[in-house]
Protein backbone atom coordinates (compact mmCIF):
# COMPACT_ATOMS: atom_id res chain seq x y z
CA UNK A 1 0.00 0.00 0.00
CA UNK A 2 1.25 3.51 -1.09
CA UNK A 3 0.45 6.32 1.62
CA UNK A 4 0.31 10.37 0.20
CA UNK A 5 2.18 12.36 1.90
CA UNK A 6 0.88 15.95 3.19
CA UNK A 7 3.10 17.51 0.21
CA UNK A 8 1.80 14.84 -2.15
CA UNK A 9 -1.93 15.86 -1.17
CA UNK A 10 -1.58 19.54 -1.71
CA UNK A 11 0.65 18.82 -5.20
CA UNK A 12 -2.31 17.05 -6.46
CA UNK A 13 -5.32 19.50 -4.93
CA UNK A 14 -2.99 22.26 -6.71
CA UNK A 15 -3.33 20.03 -10.30
CA UNK A 16 -6.96 19.57 -9.53
CA UNK A 17 -7.55 23.18 -9.48
CA UNK A 18 -5.51 23.86 -12.67
CA UNK A 19 -6.87 21.35 -14.78
CA UNK A 20 -10.38 23.33 -13.54
CA UNK A 21 -8.87 26.70 -14.20
CA UNK A 22 -7.74 26.10 -17.80
CA UNK A 23 -11.44 25.22 -18.38
CA UNK A 24 -12.71 28.54 -16.88
CA UNK A 25 -13.95 27.53 -13.59
CA UNK A 26 -14.06 30.56 -11.52
CA UNK A 27 -13.92 29.43 -7.90
CA UNK A 28 -10.73 27.50 -9.06
CA UNK A 29 -8.91 30.31 -9.88
CA UNK A 30 -10.23 32.55 -6.88
CA UNK A 31 -8.63 29.29 -5.17
CA UNK A 32 -5.40 29.70 -6.61
CA UNK A 33 -5.63 33.56 -5.94
CA UNK A 34 -6.58 33.22 -2.60
CA UNK A 35 -3.99 31.06 -1.32
CA UNK A 36 -0.70 32.01 -3.37
CA UNK A 37 0.75 34.55 -0.93
CA UNK A 38 1.50 31.23 1.54
CA UNK A 39 4.23 30.02 -1.28
CA UNK A 40 3.64 26.67 -1.27
CA UNK A 41 5.55 25.44 -4.07
CA UNK A 42 2.69 23.37 -5.06
CA UNK A 43 0.83 26.43 -6.13
CA UNK A 44 3.65 28.37 -7.45
CA UNK A 45 4.14 25.47 -9.94
CA UNK A 46 0.52 25.12 -10.42
CA UNK A 47 0.17 28.84 -11.39
CA UNK A 48 3.45 28.88 -13.14
CA UNK A 49 1.96 26.00 -15.66
CA UNK A 50 -1.22 28.11 -16.05
CA UNK A 51 1.04 30.85 -17.23
CA UNK A 52 2.04 28.91 -19.66
CA UNK A 53 -1.31 27.55 -20.70
CA UNK A 54 -3.88 30.96 -20.00
CA UNK A 55 -1.69 33.60 -22.26
CA UNK A 56 -2.40 36.63 -23.29
CA UNK A 57 -3.37 35.24 -27.19
CA UNK A 58 -5.58 32.79 -25.45
CA UNK A 59 -7.56 35.15 -23.73
CA UNK A 60 -7.86 37.16 -26.70
CA UNK A 61 -8.92 34.49 -29.16
CA UNK A 62 -11.56 32.83 -27.04
CA UNK A 63 -15.31 34.21 -26.39
CA UNK A 64 -16.80 36.06 -23.65
CA UNK A 65 -18.72 32.15 -23.06
CA UNK A 66 -15.42 30.43 -22.13
CA UNK A 67 -14.13 32.92 -19.50
CA UNK A 68 -16.52 35.25 -17.33
CA UNK A 69 -15.39 38.44 -15.88
CA UNK A 70 -14.50 37.46 -12.56
CA UNK A 71 -12.60 34.62 -13.94
CA UNK A 72 -10.60 37.04 -16.05
CA UNK A 73 -10.42 39.50 -13.29
CA UNK A 74 -8.59 36.83 -11.02
CA UNK A 75 -6.27 35.43 -13.59
CA UNK A 76 -5.15 38.72 -14.42
CA UNK A 77 -4.40 39.97 -10.71
CA UNK A 78 -2.44 36.59 -10.54
CA UNK A 79 -0.75 37.51 -13.51
CA UNK A 80 0.09 41.13 -11.90
CA UNK A 81 2.27 39.19 -9.60
CA UNK A 82 1.96 40.97 -6.99
CA UNK A 83 1.53 38.92 -4.10
CA UNK A 84 4.90 37.19 -4.55
CA UNK A 85 7.96 37.15 -5.99
CA UNK A 86 8.29 33.83 -6.82
CA UNK A 87 5.50 34.58 -9.49
CA UNK A 88 6.10 35.89 -12.58
CA UNK A 89 5.32 39.23 -14.10
CA UNK A 90 2.84 38.27 -16.92
CA UNK A 91 1.36 41.92 -18.42
CA UNK A 92 0.42 40.80 -21.52
CA UNK A 93 -1.95 38.29 -20.21
CA UNK A 94 -3.25 40.06 -17.18
CA UNK A 95 -3.42 43.16 -20.08
CA UNK A 96 -5.52 41.55 -22.17
CA UNK A 97 -7.83 39.92 -19.51
CA UNK A 98 -8.66 43.47 -18.10
CA UNK A 99 -9.35 44.87 -21.59
CA UNK A 100 -11.77 42.17 -21.88
CA UNK A 101 -14.06 43.04 -18.53
CA UNK A 102 -13.05 46.89 -18.93
CA UNK A 103 -16.36 48.30 -19.77
CA UNK A 104 -18.23 46.02 -16.57
CA UNK A 105 -15.81 46.58 -14.06
CA UNK A 106 -14.18 50.02 -13.97
CA UNK A 107 -11.84 49.08 -11.25
CA UNK A 108 -9.49 47.46 -14.17
CA UNK A 109 -8.85 51.15 -15.37
CA UNK A 110 -6.71 51.67 -12.49
CA UNK A 111 -5.10 48.24 -13.18
CA UNK A 112 -4.42 49.10 -16.53
CA UNK A 113 -3.02 52.48 -15.81
CA UNK A 114 -0.48 50.42 -13.31
CA UNK A 115 0.26 47.92 -16.21
CA UNK A 116 1.20 51.11 -18.33
CA UNK A 117 3.36 52.71 -15.62
CA UNK A 118 4.80 49.69 -15.80
CA UNK A 119 5.54 49.07 -18.80
CA UNK A 120 6.72 52.87 -19.11
CA UNK A 121 10.23 53.72 -20.08
CA UNK A 122 9.16 57.38 -20.05
CA UNK A 123 10.28 59.97 -17.00
CA UNK A 124 8.07 59.55 -14.26
CA UNK A 125 6.68 63.28 -14.57
CA UNK A 126 5.38 63.34 -18.20
CA UNK A 127 2.18 63.77 -18.44
CA UNK A 128 0.73 60.52 -20.09
CA UNK A 129 2.40 58.98 -16.58
CA UNK A 130 1.26 61.90 -14.36
CA UNK A 131 -2.71 60.59 -16.23
CA UNK A 132 -1.79 57.19 -14.88
CA UNK A 133 -1.32 58.15 -11.61
CA UNK A 134 -4.49 60.19 -11.27
CA UNK A 135 -6.44 57.09 -12.68
CA UNK A 136 -4.99 54.98 -9.45
CA UNK A 137 -5.34 58.24 -6.96
CA UNK A 138 -9.33 58.54 -8.34
CA UNK A 139 -9.94 54.76 -7.59
CA UNK A 140 -8.30 54.33 -4.57
CA UNK A 141 -10.04 57.89 -3.04
CA UNK A 142 -13.28 57.71 -4.64
CA UNK A 143 -13.89 53.88 -4.84
CA UNK A 144 -11.97 52.66 -1.73
CA UNK A 145 -9.91 50.23 -3.77
CA UNK A 146 -7.18 48.97 -1.85
CA UNK A 147 -5.07 47.75 -4.17
CA UNK A 148 -4.97 51.68 -6.21
CA UNK A 149 -3.72 52.56 -2.82
CA UNK A 150 -0.91 49.86 -2.74
CA UNK A 151 -0.01 50.80 -5.96
CA UNK A 152 0.32 54.69 -5.06
CA UNK A 153 2.40 53.64 -2.01
CA UNK A 154 4.76 52.18 -3.54
CA UNK A 155 5.22 54.73 -6.05
CA UNK A 156 5.62 57.67 -3.25
CA UNK A 157 8.32 55.05 -1.19
CA UNK A 158 10.22 54.87 -4.63
CA UNK A 159 10.23 58.43 -5.32
CA UNK A 160 11.42 58.75 -1.91
CA UNK A 161 14.36 56.58 -2.17
CA UNK A 162 15.34 58.41 -5.77
CA UNK A 163 15.24 61.37 -3.87
CA UNK A 164 17.35 60.14 -0.84
CA UNK A 165 19.95 58.59 -3.09
CA UNK A 166 20.28 62.25 -5.05
CA UNK A 167 20.90 63.74 -2.29
CA UNK A 168 23.48 61.78 -1.06
CA UNK A 169 27.16 62.09 -1.14
CA UNK A 170 27.18 58.87 -1.83
CA UNK A 171 24.50 57.76 -4.45
CA UNK A 172 25.67 53.77 -4.32
CA UNK A 173 25.81 53.74 -0.18
CA UNK A 174 23.20 55.48 0.91
CA UNK A 175 20.91 55.27 4.97
CA UNK A 176 17.23 55.81 4.99
CA UNK A 177 16.71 56.29 8.46
CA UNK A 178 12.52 56.48 8.58
CA UNK A 179 9.85 55.72 6.04
CA UNK A 180 8.22 58.45 4.52
CA UNK A 181 4.77 59.50 5.77
CA UNK A 182 2.71 59.24 2.65
CA UNK A 183 4.19 56.35 1.76
CA UNK A 184 3.11 54.93 5.20
CA UNK A 185 -0.36 56.62 5.11
CA UNK A 186 -1.47 55.11 1.99
CA UNK A 187 -0.63 51.51 3.20
CA UNK A 188 -2.17 51.53 6.44
CA UNK A 189 -6.15 50.92 5.76
CA UNK A 190 -4.80 47.62 3.72
CA UNK A 191 -2.51 46.63 6.60
CA UNK A 192 -5.41 47.17 8.90
CA UNK A 193 -7.36 45.15 6.70
CA UNK A 194 -4.41 42.01 6.63
CA UNK A 195 -3.81 42.61 2.38
CA UNK A 196 -1.16 40.30 2.05
CA UNK A 197 0.07 42.44 -0.57
CA UNK A 198 0.56 45.59 1.76
CA UNK A 199 2.08 43.42 4.48
CA UNK A 200 4.58 42.24 1.90
CA UNK A 201 5.35 45.33 0.95
CA UNK A 202 5.42 47.23 4.70
CA UNK A 203 7.88 44.34 5.79
CA UNK A 204 9.95 44.95 2.37
CA UNK A 205 10.02 48.78 3.27
CA UNK A 206 11.55 48.19 7.01
CA UNK A 207 14.12 46.31 4.95
CA UNK A 208 15.62 49.12 3.65
CA UNK A 209 15.79 51.02 7.04
CA UNK A 210 18.77 51.32 9.02
CA UNK A 211 17.72 50.75 12.28
CA UNK A 212 17.73 48.21 14.27
CA UNK A 213 14.27 48.22 15.71
CA UNK A 214 13.01 48.17 12.08
CA UNK A 215 12.94 44.35 12.01
CA UNK A 216 10.69 44.61 15.54
CA UNK A 217 8.30 46.07 13.61
CA UNK A 218 7.71 43.81 10.43
CA UNK A 219 3.88 41.98 10.38
CA UNK A 220 3.48 38.60 10.92
CA UNK A 221 2.11 35.99 7.85
CA UNK A 222 -0.67 35.44 10.65
CA UNK A 223 -2.47 39.04 10.28
CA UNK A 224 -3.36 38.32 6.40
CA UNK A 225 -6.81 37.94 6.07
CA UNK A 226 -7.39 36.72 2.51
CA UNK A 227 -10.79 37.02 2.29
CA UNK A 228 -9.58 41.00 1.50
CA UNK A 229 -8.46 39.63 -2.00
CA UNK A 230 -11.82 39.41 -3.40
CA UNK A 231 -12.63 42.56 -4.24
CA UNK A 232 -14.14 42.09 -7.58
CA UNK A 233 -17.54 43.97 -7.96
CA UNK A 234 -19.42 44.19 -11.84
CA UNK A 235 -20.65 47.76 -11.97
CA UNK A 236 -24.31 48.79 -10.46
CA UNK A 237 -25.93 48.01 -13.52
CA UNK A 238 -24.09 45.19 -14.87
CA UNK A 239 -24.03 41.38 -13.77
CA UNK A 240 -23.43 37.92 -14.46
CA UNK A 241 -25.93 35.66 -15.89
CA UNK A 242 -26.33 31.37 -15.30
CA UNK A 243 -24.13 31.49 -18.50
CA UNK A 244 -20.19 32.18 -18.28
CA UNK A 245 -19.21 35.49 -19.02
CA UNK A 246 -22.69 36.98 -20.50
CA UNK A 247 -23.50 40.31 -19.04
CA UNK A 248 -26.98 40.86 -18.30
CA UNK A 249 -28.94 43.77 -16.71
CA UNK A 250 -30.00 43.82 -13.29
CA UNK A 251 -33.48 45.33 -13.77
CA UNK A 252 -34.16 42.13 -15.47
CA UNK A 253 -32.93 39.73 -12.72
CA UNK A 254 -35.73 37.15 -11.36
CA UNK A 255 -35.55 37.21 -7.70
CA UNK A 256 -34.70 33.66 -6.30
CA UNK A 257 -36.03 32.61 -2.82
CA UNK A 258 -33.01 30.11 -2.26
CA UNK A 259 -29.23 31.07 -2.06
CA UNK A 260 -27.41 29.30 -4.89
CA UNK A 261 -25.51 26.43 -3.69
CA UNK A 262 -22.20 25.20 -4.82
CA UNK A 263 -20.85 21.27 -4.40
CA UNK A 264 -17.33 20.05 -5.07
CA UNK A 265 -15.70 17.04 -4.14
CA UNK A 266 -11.73 16.78 -4.56
CA UNK A 267 -10.40 13.43 -3.87
CA UNK A 268 -6.73 13.31 -2.64
CA UNK A 269 -4.96 10.03 -1.98
CA UNK A 270 -6.98 8.27 0.22
CA UNK A 271 -9.30 11.33 1.35
CA UNK A 272 -12.12 12.67 -0.16
CA UNK A 273 -13.18 16.42 0.16
CA UNK A 274 -16.65 17.48 0.21
CA UNK A 275 -16.73 21.19 0.03
CA UNK A 276 -20.61 23.05 0.06
CA UNK A 277 -21.00 26.46 -0.48
CA UNK A 278 -24.04 28.46 0.10
CA UNK A 279 -23.90 32.50 -0.91
CA UNK A 280 -25.69 33.58 1.47
CA UNK A 281 -25.76 36.67 4.14
CA UNK A 282 -23.84 35.54 7.36
CA UNK A 283 -21.67 32.20 5.98
CA UNK A 284 -19.20 31.51 8.17
CA UNK A 285 -17.13 30.34 5.22
CA UNK A 286 -17.19 29.94 1.48
CA UNK A 287 -15.69 27.09 -0.50
CA UNK A 288 -12.67 29.25 -1.39
CA UNK A 289 -12.43 29.60 2.41
CA UNK A 290 -12.65 25.93 3.16
CA UNK A 291 -10.06 24.89 0.41
CA UNK A 292 -7.61 27.44 1.88
CA UNK A 293 -8.24 25.55 5.31
CA UNK A 294 -7.71 22.95 3.76
CA UNK A 295 -4.42 23.61 2.26
CA UNK A 296 -3.27 25.18 6.00
CA UNK A 297 -4.01 22.18 8.00
CA UNK A 298 -1.67 20.26 5.48
CA UNK A 299 1.29 22.55 5.51
CA UNK A 300 0.32 22.55 9.93
CA UNK A 301 0.47 18.28 9.98
CA UNK A 302 3.73 18.62 7.16
CA UNK A 303 5.31 20.56 9.76
CA UNK A 304 4.65 18.67 13.07
CA UNK A 305 5.37 15.30 11.54
CA UNK A 306 8.55 16.89 10.71
CA UNK A 307 9.29 18.53 13.82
Amino acid sequence: MVYMTSMDSISNLCSHLGRLAVCGDTEAVKILYGTVWMEHPALVRTISQLQDCLTSVEIEKYTDETYCPEFLYYWGMICLGEQSPLITKELETAEACFHKIEKHVSVVKARLAYIDLLQSDEPAKTDRNIARIEILRKCGAYQRDLFSSIVLSKIAFYRFLEKTQENSADSMDFMVSELPIRAVRLLEPSIKKGHPVAIRFWNDMLTCIDVPEAMSRRIDKSRICPSILYDFKLDTNVQTSGRKGEAMNTSTERPTNSPPVTVREYKIGGTKYIVRATIKDGASEDATAKIRRLIRNEISRTKENNG
